[in-house]
């Protein structure tokens, strides 16, 4: 009986198990692939999103890249109209600085020379102021009236020329 007994639960342990995997089959494995199904749809999704997204980050990264290099030459040409500026600029202020001393210089000149001038005025002046008192000096002392006549014309006619230059 024993035999028979084991065979009794070997047939009832393998309707079990069919029981079991018809229950599994039925009920659970649909559901299960259904969750696989829907995990692999999603992860799917996911990886088609993070695959725009990382197109979208290199297309951003390639952008600012360019951005970058445009800004590097900007940074050059600026740096380089800069120094243009600044060589045309030294130039420019340093032509000005030359014509202010020049012009600074000129009237300088031009005032020195009128300086020279009017001192030589003065000093003609007081030559001839000189010369005239001393004259008379000598005049009054040696000469006749005829004498101190001509030579009153002589000194006239010297003054006249002195004052014209």
């Amino acid at each position: 009986m024993e035999h028979h007994n084991f065979i009794s639960t070997l047939i009832f342990s393998a309707i079990n198990f069919i029981i079991f995997l018809i229950i599994v089959y039925k009920f659970v494995l649909p559901r299960l692939l259904e969750a696989v199904e829907k995990k692999s749809i999603e992860t799917l999704h996911e990886l088609l999103k993070s695959e725009k997204e990382l197109e979208e980050a290199k297309r951003i990264y390639e952008q600012a890249e360019l951005n970058r290099k445009r800004a590097e030459e900007e940074t050059e040409k600026i740096k380089k109209d800069f120094e243009n500026y600044s060589k045309t600029e030294y130039s420019r202020i340093l032509r000005e600085a030359e014509n202010f001393a020049k012009k600074k210089t000129e009237d300088l000149e031009k005032l020195i020379n009128i300086r020279i001038n009017e001192a030589r005025i003065i000093i003609q002046h007081e030559l001839i102021d000189l010369v005239v008192k001393l004259a008379s000096e000598k005049i009054k002392k040696s000469k006749t009236s005829a004498d101190v006549e001509r030579f009153l014309e002589e000194i006239k006619g010297k003054i006249e020329r002195m004052s014209r230059t």
